[in-house]
């Protein structure tokens, strides 16, 4: 493995090299402890295809993730997300607009809707499970939903005067949803209200890009952004004047030439209310002990950009990253850090 995690004594991990793709981003099966799926780009996502490569290892987690097959796509992949009503469907987002439903058991594609007139860069099936819509962010500026039954664009907002990066819906709050975009600002949507186009909050968040943004699993009200100036933000949307609490990573997040060099992402754990991930262009990952106010670890995992990460909901503790040194990382919170987090659900 390269890129050893010098910083993070203890910490049991694993790496899997992805040859020929670079990895964009990751996620653990809501359904199998031991079922990952990363999205993947050749040549960084420039150019070239994509692909999901689907990520299984022996039950019970004995044993590390092997690369089970691939499912190629003809132009970049970005994001994915699992249903939430079948364990075996998957969309993902990719760069000529489309969102694209793959059967990961046998690798078919079961159909694409082209929604954006540019790239797609996340996806998110609703977890609340009470409603059966794909929200996605594109490059457009635009949010769309988007039924998977019928194939088609429901719903679309557009509030961002710039490129909308990420968008996430509220697991506590069942209609609602965030967006982040390039313009600095985070917008929040109640689909619960047909008629409304305009979003139900707008605020500020940094004077430069905001590229993503996750929702905390047990407050509502609690919102954590990442920004291309390095920080991982966390905000109180009651009170979205001033962030409460506010990170960095080493190295900044910054925007090349290349429109690809762009990214910092940030996840809340699912078992410890106060305890969130992130990873970025200074090729780490970081956990954060928000009680605390502190760092807790800073797994140097890659030897290039980290793209994407995820927490195993079925295993406290575990958490996988990929990014483009061709590696996706399984990692194994130590228990002297796990036994000293508040909150454990």
């Amino acid at each position: 493995m390269t890129g050893p995690m010098r910083s993070a004594p203890g910490v049991n991990a694993s790496a899997l090299p992805t040859p020929g793709w670079h990895g964009y981003s990751v996620k653990w099966s809501p359904f199998d402890p031991d079922f990952a799926i990363c999205a993947a780009s050749q040549n960084y996502g420039i150019q070239g295809q994509g692909a999901l490569l689907v990520l299984r290892r022996p039950a019970g987690g004995n044993g590390p993730l092997s690369i089970n097959h691939v499912m190629n796509y003809s132009d970049a992949l970005f994001d994915l997300s699992f249903s939430e009503s079948d364990p075996r469907v998957v969309c993902a987002a990719a760069a000529d607009g489309h969102i694209v439903m793959f059967n990961s058991e046998h690798g078919a594609v079961l159909g694409s809707v082209k929604g954006h007139a540019k790239e797609v860069y996340s996806v998110e099936w609703n977890p609340t499970r009470t409603e059966h819509l794909i929200v996605s962010a594109s490059w457009d500026g635009k949010v769309n939903l988007t039924d998977p039954q019928k194939l088609a664009v429901v719903r679309s907002f557009q509030a961002h005067r710039q490129l909308v990066y990420s968008a996430a819906w509220a697991p506590r709050s069942p209609g609602m949803l965030c967006s982040c975009s390039a313009d600095g600002s985070v917008a929040l949507w109640d689909i619960r209200n047909p008629d409304s186009q305009r979003p139900a909050l707008v605020f500020r968040v940094s004077t430069t890009e905001v590229l993503n943004a996750d929702w905390s699993k047990y407050d509502c009200n609690m919102l954590a952004t990442g920004s291309i100036d390095s920080s991982v933000s966390l905000w109180d949307i009651r009170q979205p004047a001033g962030c409460r609490q506010k990170f960095f990573h080493k190295m900044a997040v910054r925007k090349e030439t290349c429109k690809a060099l762009i990214f910092l992402q940030v996840r809340f754990s699912p078992f410890f209310p106060h305890v969130l991930a992130s990873v970025s262009y200074d090729f780490t990952t970081q956990i954060y002990n928000l009680a605390a106010n502190r760092t807790e670890l800073c797994l140097m995992n890659h030897s290039e950009f980290a793209y994407g990460l995820d927490w195993n909901s079925h295993r406290m503790g575990e958490i996988v990253d990929c990014g483009w040194d061709q590696l996706i990382v399984v990692s194994m919170m130590p228990d002297k850090v796990l036994h000293t987090l508040p909150g454990a659900i």
